[in-house]
């Protein structure tokens, strides 16, 4: 009587623990996907970013090759110069 007591306290415990476990898991899991997505967005987010640059650059580089140097000062000034007749 003694062991099947022992056994059926093992059980239950063991039961406990897995329970216990499997919610940690769970837990872990939820924050875990929380992270992942918020990484994917930044990293979207990123991307947009770097392929805005790249078009800029690629503006600045054939600006400066048809106008000279004159060319960086408008793209850095934001402004353009006014062509006499």
């Amino acid at each position: 009587m003694d062991s099947l007591l022992k056994s059926d306290i093992f059980f239950i415990v063991t039961t406990a623990m897995v329970i216990l476990v499997a919610l940690a898991v769970l837990v872990i899991l939820f924050y875990l996907f929380r992270i992942v997505r918020t990484a994917k967005k930044v990293s979207d987010e990123v991307a947009k970013t770097v392929d805005h640059i790249a078009k800029d650059t690629e503006k600045a580089r054939s600006k400066i090759k048809t106008t000279g140097l004159s060319g960086v000062v408008e793209i850095i000034a934001g402004t353009k110069k006014k062509k006499r007749k």
